[in-house]
């Protein structure tokens, strides 16, 4: 791999995943449409399945730098480069996942099977964050994935937002709203780039998945 490549390619990174919340907060510059597919098996929830497709920007910088054979597709040792480079530091920001149950906050603090794949200029992660819990002690789950710097703007497709899968998924009703109890700001006089057919007032809320057992 060309070695400015490479730096340049860590610089990137750097500035979306470790500079601090004052900093970034300023306004979107990396924008993924996401979907969460909430697996089950015979007892209860066991975690939550997440897609994202990432801007034009973000994929063509990733698979240049993280494509070295250019064979399109990332080998074991790409892959684990753009791990380690482009991901692992999300733990920083809860992989950008909050989940609410009986008025308490779980932020992740884990993910488990992260895999990347691109189809001509589309780059996409899936990956799985853990949390189990007992259909018998669930009453209420809320579900939210979004950056609270609002560096990144991620957003759920249109069509199939979120899926339940596994043995339990007949169990459960689940619906996407809005998190009116979460807002965030941002200076809309230095966006630079933004999502398409967008309108960027100044404060964004977040969707939410709430999930609860069916009668």
């Amino acid at each position: 791999m060309n070695r400015p490549s490479q730096y340049f390619f860590i610089l990137t990174l750097a500035a979306l995943f470790l500079l601090t919340p004052a900093l970034l907060s300023a306004h979107p510059h990396t924008f993924l449409d996401q979907r969460i597919t909430v697996m089950t098996d015979e007892t209860g929830i066991t975690g939550f399945e997440v897609e994202w497709l990432f801007d034009f920007v973000f994929s063509v910088d990733t698979i240049r730098d993280c494509d070295w054979d250019e064979n399109g597709s990332f080998n074991e040792e790409e892959m684990e480069y753009l791990e380690y480079s482009s991901f692992s530091n999300l733990e920083n920001y809860h992989y950008f996942t909050f989940i609410y149950h009986k008025g308490k906050e779980f932020l992740a603090d884990s993910y488990e099977n992260l895999r990347a794949s691109f189809t001509g200029d589309e780059l996409t992660y899936h990956f799985f964050i853990p949390y189990r819990i007992p259909f018998s002690e669930m009453e209420m789950i809320e579900v939210s994935i979004y950056d609270d710097t609002f560096f990144c703007d991620l957003a759920f497709f249109e069509s199939t937002p979120f899926t339940l899968s596994g043995p339990g998924a007949s169990r459960l009703s689940a619906a996407l709203i809005d998190a009116q109890e979460i807002t965030i700001t941002y200076d809309t006089t230095v966006i630079n780039s933004q999502r398409q057919g967008a309108v960027y007032t100044g404060s964004f809320t977040p969707k939410k998945l709430t999930l609860r057992v069916k009668p």
